[in-house]
């Protein structure tokens, strides 16, 4: 039996491991949706940006043009063409996911010290919905998940006494 517990120990106390786990849980708990939300109204403004021949007619999108609060959009833009955008979503939904749940785990470790309490409350912080509002977990990509990449890891280095690379993520 002290074997067994061992092994369940060491489990936790691998981080990128412990976090594939909940990140594999959390996709399949929340899942992922595309084309929803507030992706209606960014997707056309993506897609003008890596055509400008797009949308000539739309009010909308033509009196958005050049009027960004974010530069996510615009980089994004450089890196994909239209017919790409599905799939660069799905990764780029993915990559932020695990690399906030990596972070969270992180900083619940800090704090507790243990492996297993840091996993049960990172668990429990993507599963209890008035602990996660929407924009934290999300289903879909968008700038502000985008932005959780470099929020994360900014607050553990932080909390690590690390203040130069936490400037430099937040930015």
């Amino acid at each position: 039996m002290v074997e067994i517990e061992k092994k369940f120990k060491n489990f936790f106390e691998r981080d990128l491991i412990a976090a594939f786990a909940l990140l594999v849980f959390f996709l399949l708990f929340k899942g992922y949706q595309f084309g929803f939300g507030d992706q209606s109204l960014e997707l056309p403004l993506l897609k003008k940006l890596i055509d400008p021949a797009l949308y000539q007619g739309d009010l909308y999108i033509n009196s958005l043009t050049g009027k960004y609060t974010t530069y996510f959009f615009i980089i994004l833009s450089k890196l994909t063409a239209v017919s790409r955008i599905p799939e660069v979503y799905f990764v780029l939904y993915v990559l932020s996911a695990y690399i906030k749940i990596f972070a969270i785990l992180k900083i619940f470790k800090l704090f507790t010290g243990s492996g297993p309490a840091a996993f049960a409350g990172a668990f429990l912080l993507m599963v209890y919905q008035k602990a996660s509002p929407g924009l934290m977990f999300e289903t879909q990509m968008n700038q502000a998940n985008f932005a959780f990449i470099f929020i994360f890891p900014a607050i553990y280095f932080f909390f690590e006494n690390r203040y130069v690379v936490s400037a430099l993520l937040f930015g």
